[in-house]
């Protein structure tokens, strides 16, 4: 029998859904405001969608009116043209991007919507990197964009290493209360709540950057394969972080 996991509302108006991932979770996130109710991010597959997703919509009296994708790696989208399918009326959205012929609403930094929830693009982990803040509980409901020190076999991901970093500060200007992701990552998990905790959950995402930049310069000329292979082997309590991360801190 497939166990069904439900939405739980760990923010006022947003409900967290994890979705069996490999060895860890990703998670599905729904947020209801007064004029509908956005579905944020969709698991990888379509069982997810028939064994997870659309049961534990049905059991929350959630049907989404918008459809969004955070990114475009599969743990967040795989399962979007299932769901796509199940709620056809639903408006399906992500940042703007160039590509042709792409069924989805273009979503630009600054957008509102449904009164209430602010997008952001955040790159970094990926130039399409998306989050919603939540305006009525200054929630940050932010996917991918804050890696910590990453999870799993998922070391931190960084393909734009200034995007990163500018993004972070961007979010430090900005009043947040809360912050929800979509992964345990390390250390400080999946969620800060209270102003004091939204700083050091920045932190950690900033001051691993300077770590890793840090560990790189004193391997010399090696190539960032190497690097990887040696910071994974000398920290085997961390998630392993690849050479393309590294590449990317190197440019900074």
């Amino acid at each position: 029998m497939i166990e069904i996991f439900n939405f739980e509302e760990v923010f006022e108006n947003i409900f967290l859904l994890r979705v069996p991932f490999e060895d860890v979770l990703t998670s599905v996130i729904a947020i209801k405001t007064g004029e509908g109710a956005v579905l944020f991010d969709s698991a990888t597959t379509e069982n997810d969608v028939k064994e997870h997703i659309i049961p534990a919509l049905a059991n929350a009296k959630i049907c989404p009116d918008m459809l969004i994708s955070s990114h475009f790696h599969a743990d967040h989208m795989g399962g979007e043209p299932y769901l796509a399918k199940e709620y056809p009326e639903a408006v399906r959205a992500k940042i703007a991007r160039e590509c042709e012929g792409d069924v989805r609403r273009k979503l630009c930094d600054g957008d509102i919507l449904f009164g209430c929830l602010e997008v952001l693009n955040l790159p970094g982990h990926t130039d399409d990197s998306l989050a919603i803040l939540d305006r009525r509980t200054m929630t940050l409901v932010c996917a991918d964009c804050l890696q910590q020190k990453g999870v799993g076999r998922y070391g931190t991901g960084i393909s734009d290493a200034a995007g990163y970093l500018s993004s972070i500060a961007k979010l430090r200007e900005m009043r947040i209360d809360n912050i929800l992701s979509s992964h345990d990552y390390v250390p400080r998990g999946i969620s800060a709540r209270g102003a004091c905790s939204v700083s050091r959950y920045l932190d950690e995402s900033e001051s691993y950057i300077s770590e890793l930049r840090c560990f790189a310069a004193s391997c010399g000329n090696c190539d960032f394969a190497k690097i990887s292979a040696e910071y994974n082997r000398k920290n085997p309590h961390l998630p392993p972080v690849g050479a393309g991360t590294f590449e990317a801190c190197a440019k900074l």
